[in-house]
């Protein structure tokens, strides 16, 4: 038992110290320059802070920053901050336990960890390329923005959009990773729920097809839904997040989505 105790701390304690190698700048307001051993450069969200780094903060300026596991830590100017500083000055506890989840998907952005399934934890169906909106959401019927993961492969993209009320399948050919359609499309028409998919193949065997299903709803139901999740949005505010980040990390994390 107490070589298992033993074990145990010293698991915790490399855990925690490798949390601590390196931190992801997540927002920054004002002027904030990262001064490292190459070259001094203005710090910018996903900016990466090692041991070696220190943030030099303007007047008024002012530096939030994660680790993986989701912490924050912050910086405020006029000050020269190091990198044990830093860790130094973790952010206040949250007022919900999922803005930090949402932290750590951000962080894993962040490396180029791909996102191969939902954040809340949906069950994963195989290699897909959709993103958003993902499956199971619920989006305003003015507009939606379809995204996916690309490849250097593909020349071409193909979405498929199916109204599953009314059958009626749109099918759209990009060459980039995102696609928008506005309420008044024709495959919206006559019912709420839709699904799609992306392929590279321009006519594809649909049963063999993963399909991701959202719900359109109006601005009032949206309205509602948000005041679900005040308490993370509260907290996304005081990171200092607008209100069109506050809206992506919304759909992002519980699948709430209003496009812009």
């Amino acid at each position: 038992m107490e070589k298992l105790s033993l074990g145990l701390i010293a698991s915790l304690l490399i855990s925690t110290a490798a949390a601590q190698d390196s931190l992801y700048v997540f927002q920054v307001k004002g002027e904030v320059i990262l001064v490292t051993g190459k070259a001094d450069r203005m710090a910018k969200k996903g900016s990466l802070l090692t041991a070696s780094s220190s943030l030099r903060l303007g007047n008024g300026a002012s530096l939030t920053a994660i680790d993986q596991r989701g912490v924050t830590y912050e910086a405020v100017g006029p000050a020269t901050v190091g990198f044990q500083q830093l860790l130094a000055r973790k952010g206040k506890p949250r007022g919900s336990n999922m803005t930090a989840q949402y932290l750590t998907y951000v962080w894993k952005e962040f490396v180029g960890g791909e996102r191969n399934e939902t954040l809340i934890g949906a069950a994963f169906r195989g290699e897909m390329r959709m993103l958003t909106p993902t499956d199971s959401a619920k989006v305003v019927n003015s507009k939606v923005r379809f995204n996916w993961k690309t490849d250097s492969l593909a020349t071409a993209y193909y979405v498929l959009i199916r109204n599953i009320e009314t059958g009626e399948l749109a099918k759209f050919e990009t060459d980039g990773s995102r696609l928008a359609l506005y309420g008044d499309n024709s495959v919206f028409a006559g019912g709420s729920y839709v699904e799609w998919t992306v392929t590279t193949e321009a006519f594809p065997n649909l049963n063999n097809l993963p399909f991701f299903v959202f719900e359109l709803i109006d601005r009032n139901t949206y309205r509602q839904l948000e005041t679900e999740h005040q308490a993370f949005i509260d907290d996304l505010r005081l990171l200092g997040m607008d209100e069109r980040a506050i809206a992506d990390a919304l759909c992002e994390t519980f699948g709430i989505c209003r496009f812009h």
